[in-house]
């Protein structure tokens, strides 16, 4: 059992690793939390929107994704990670061809990222 380790998450590179150690435990709502939490203190921040748009998506909250896969492109439209977890988003809301866009993009700011490629198709 991993417990929270402040020193660890007084980073934000502590906090994105504290969001996915709690998402592998399935604890999601906690996981939402800690982004939440960490959103509040760096709101700009577009990996921190990502994962916390990947934790609503995985509670089957897409529109709520959306808005944060939304914000973390628009803090970092070079950001193609985001872009792919965007047209995941899109897909699951039956906005095909909008999802098809963002997974374009996903690939050209990244054609070497596999998981762009294999959302496409």
């Amino acid at each position: 059992k991993i417990e929270k380790n402040p020193k660890v998450c007084n980073s934000l590179i502590g906090m994105c690793i504290q969001g996915s150690i709690l998402i592998k435990q399935k604890k999601k709502e906690a996981a939402l939390k800690l982004y939440d939490d960490a959103i509040n203190k760096y709101p700009d921040n577009a990996v921190l929107r990502r994962h916390k748009g990947i934790v609503l998506w995985k509670l089957d909250k897409n529109e709520e994704a959306l808005a944060e896969f939304n914000k973390a492109t628009e803090l970092r439209p070079d950001y193609g990670f985001a872009w792919n977890w965007k047209g995941n988003a899109l897909s699951d809301i039956g906005k095909k061809e909008e999802a098809l866009a963002a997974y374009e993009k996903s690939i050209e700011l990244d054609p070497l990222y596999a998981f762009g490629w294999s959302d496409k198709a």
